[in-house]
């Protein structure tokens, strides 16, 4: 499972608190985190397709490059 967020503040996600995806991917068995540069909540496309491809590719999402 991939849990990807944008990289930048979302007033949609202030009552989550700090932390909670990477905590919320933490518990998840087989989770990957991954976070988008740059983005908020609603992502340019040409963002999210390097993250998605590295992880069905298998290979570190945050990795990008």
């Amino acid at each position: 499972m991939l849990m990807a967020t944008g990289g930048t503040a979302d007033d949609t996600m202030t009552g989550l608190g700090n932390g909670f995806f990477d905590t919320a991917a933490a518990a998840i068995p087989g989770a990957e985190r991954a976070v988008i540069p740059n983005q908020g909540h609603v992502a340019d496309p040409e963002a999210v397709v390097p993250v998605i491809t590295r992880f069905f590719n298998g290979k570190d999402s945050n990795e990008l490059g």
